[in-house]
């Protein structure tokens, strides 16, 4: 092996593992908050709040109305499947943001170089770094 591919390499593969440990605490993040909003109820639990029972509410009296089953936003299968879509969809954008940083190449573009010889460094730097010279370059193109 050339001693300079070694240096892409190992940046390519401290990037993989500063990806992966994006993409896995972001699912870890996530799957805490699948658990958090699947049910209504307060972080104290002397703060809940329970339904007074009245024998002279005509609704209650045919029917009894299950208050804590209201509570329940996702229930355990829609949860189970909310976390499954978003495992697999995790998991197809990490391999997605492995391939794409696996196979791209810095590469200057080839205007570029035109735009050097006939400005030179120091002016192709001023025309990009000053938001006047910018936008009138944006300007000019956009009017040939």
């Amino acid at each position: 092996m050339a001693p300079s591919k070694r240096p892409k390499m190992k940046f390519d593969l401290n990037v993989q593992l500063q990806i992966k440990h994006l993409v896995l605490t972001d699912f870890l993040q996530t799957l805490g908050l699948v658990l958090l909003y699947s049910q209504i109820s307060p972080a104290d639990p002397s703060l809940e709040y329970r339904l007074p029972s009245e024998a002279s509410d005509t609704l209650t009296s045919t029917e009894e109305f299950d208050f804590p089953s209201t509570l329940i936003v996702l229930t355990e299968t829609k949860a189970l499947d909310l976390t499954n879509k978003f495992r697999r969809d995790a998991d197809a954008y990490y391999v997605e943001a492995k391939r794409s940083t696996v196979s791209s190449v810095a590469q200057i573009p080839y205007w570029m170089y035109c735009v050097l010889v006939v400005l030179g460094w120091n002016e192709a730097m001023a025309v990009l770094f000053n938001p006047m010279y910018f936008t009138f370059l944006l300007i000019a193109l956009a009017s040939a």
